[in-house]
């Protein structure tokens, strides 16, 4: 597999557009990133994200999926190299201006209290309201949101009256209101059962065939989801990141089973589930 994949030919999107390799939405050079000075935890991170295009990064606990996509979005200053937002350095960009054109969910649960349901969706909106506070199309934007999640009846729910699973369906609503072109998800799937698991990935999916210029990077541990519906999927390992597509990844498996060795799993190849041995 790569790390330093090469994006000079259009590509098909699985909606059959073409996509083209200049500008990139999101782009790296020479990046490492951690949290400390001297500790990288990434190294020579190569990743680019066009418009359309949805990439997979997976990896066991620790590998640096978060970091990564915290690295990416800003909320982490890199230790070396650069992040480009649409060609543009992501420290030349001012934060309301780079909210308008990245969007991002994070893993941990935010304190809303005393928040409604639609009052904290509506906090994706702020990007673009003017001096006046007022969004001409934020309402519409929210109701169709809600549709896709089926939040219809949670409007004026508390936030904090929700179940974990519920609330997940929130912030992923906050960050599909934001109407950015790039959104790098962490674990979206993060607090739900198998049920709401399941739902929540056919809900992307439904929302992926209605808005496909949009670019996303999508961390996980439901492998199964990731070869069925990346583009390409990132692997992390041993502080470097591997791509391929997931037929690459099916006629070349070893860099991925490495990924996960220790963990006292049987990778089963054919379903891409773990399964005790």
């Amino acid at each position: 597999m790569d790390t330093n994949p090469d994006h000079t030919a259009p590509q098909e999107t699985s909606s059959g557009s073409a996509r083209w390799p200049t500008p990139p939405l999101l782009e790296t050079k020479g990046l490492q990133v951690g949290h400390r000075p001297g500790k990288a935890v990434l190294e020579d991170v190569s990743l680019r994200v066009q418009a359309g295009e949805w990439l997979a990064l997976i990896g066991g606990n620790g590998s640096g999926k978060s970091t990564l996509l915290q690295s990416l979005s800003g909320l982490l200053p890199v230790l070396q190299g650069q992040v480009l937002l649409e060609g543009k350095a992501l420290t030349q960009w001012n934060p309301r201006a780079r909210a308008r054109h990245m969007a991002i969910l994070l893993t941990g649960m935010p304190m809303a209290t005393g928040m409604t349901v639609d009052q904290f969706l509506a906090l994706g909106r702020f990007p673009y309201r003017d001096w006046m506070g007022q969004d001409p199309e934020g309402e519409a934007r929210a109701v169709r949101v809600r549709s896709w999640l089926g939040l219809e009846a949670f409007g004026r729910r508390p936030f904090s009256s929700l179940s974990d699973g519920e609330r997940q369906r929130v912030l992923l609503g906050r960050v599909l209101v934001q109407d950015a072109p790039l959104m790098l998800l962490d674990e979206p799937t993060h607090h739900l059962d198998p049920a709401q698991r399941v739902r929540m990935q056919a809900m992307l999916a439904r929302w992926r065939t209605q808005e496909t210029d949009r670019g996303v990077v999508v961390s996980t541990h439901d492998l199964d989801w990731a070869f069925a519906s990346a583009d390409r999927i990132g692997v992390l390992d041993a502080g470097r990141l591997h791509w391929g597509t997931p037929d690459q990844w099916r006629e070349a498996p070893e860099r991925l089973l490495q990924a996960y060795r220790g963990q006292g799993l049987h990778l089963n190849t054919d379903t891409w589930r773990f399964e005790a041995p």
